[in-house]
């Protein structure tokens, strides 16, 4: 068993130290590591480059294809693509699995081989993740809570049939493209497995590199360009400020869901996904709410 994996890299210098050390102490490390580029200022391309010489299943690429700045999440896909376009050129056959991390990354020691042994017992996933943890005052603890739907459990550190995204035309160069791939493999009826036993934990303080407050008002912005009923984006709103520490994150997603809306920003080009966001999941989150209410008694 083996895999490629693709690692995106822009001024992340502080973090390689913590970023070999996830990958390479795996219990099985990638046969390929792609480590690209995106545009760094600081020592992340010397960094890398030794590393390519000291280790052979290091790699390292450039990307030369860029969005402007408020184009974040395309830029990673275009980076993820230029990666998927190496791996491709470069040998003779295609690698049968292909993971994606970030660099400020914590990983069970564990996490790429028990991923990979899910998809293989299971051959119509198209992809498989862990759970994400995160680290808090009081120590390192699940993102969420226990027993929340699976649905909200599936994160952005995966493991991909290659196939899958063959059928997609590669990473969706989207806003959210983690969430697009996610909506098209449940619409293909190939469910990906959440694997409770494989853990990782996103280091970076306030979860993106323009700060909390300024993810939270893009990810708000991204909600409405994905087609979420306004019912919806409350609701994840809720949701976040009762178990998602900081607990104020919901006021800067909604004022960056309301900024778009109010701005009628573009909407993504793609109706699966727009119907998805639009009506289907409202009605899933009903569902799920009203038979968690059934199901825990009230005092």
């Amino acid at each position: 068993m083996t895999y490629s994996l693709i690692t995106p890299l822009r001024n992340e210098a502080h973090n390689m130290t913590q970023l070999y050390e996830a990958v390479t102490q795996q219990t099985l490390p990638p046969e390929r590591w792609v480590l690209i580029d995106s545009g760094s200022t600081d020592a992340t391309p010397r960094i890398a480059n030794r590393w390519a010489q000291e280790h052979d299943p290091i790699e390292t690429i450039t990307q030369t294809r860029f969005h402007d700045d408020g184009h974040t999440h395309e830029n990673f896909a275009l980076a993820i693509n230029t990666g998927l376009q190496h791996l491709l050129q470069t040998t003779n056959s295609s690698p049968s699995y292909i993971g994606k991390t970030d660099a400020p990354i914590q990983l069970s020691p564990d996490y790429f081989e028990t991923l990979l042994t899910t998809l293989e017992e299971d051959p119509r996933a198209p992809f498989a993740c862990g759970i994400q943890t995160v680290q808090t005052p009081q120590g390192t603890q699940r993102k969420g809570r226990e027993g929340q739907p699976e649905s909200l459990d599936v994160n952005d550190i995966r493991l991909y049939r290659s196939t899958f995204l063959e059928t997609m035309g590669g990473y969706p160069l989207t806003p959210a493209p983690d969430a697009v791939l996610h909506i098209h493999a449940r619409n293909q009826q190939t469910p990906p497995r959440v694997v409770q036993q494989a853990r990782f934990t996103k280091t970076r303080p306030d979860g993106s590199k323009t700060g909390r407050w300024a993810g939270q008002r893009a990810k708000g912005r991204y909600m409405y360009q994905l087609g979420y009923h306004p019912l919806l984006a409350l609701g994840n709103a809720a949701y976040v400020a009762l178990h998602d520490p900081p607990h104020t994150q919901w006021a800067p997603m909604m004022w960056g869901y309301a900024k778009a809306w109010a701005q009628r920003a573009d909407r993504i080009d793609d109706a699966t996904v727009r119907r998805y966001y639009g009506h289907e999941r409202l009605k899933e989150v009903t569902h799920e709410f009203l038979a968690r209410e059934k199901a825990e008694p009230h005092q």
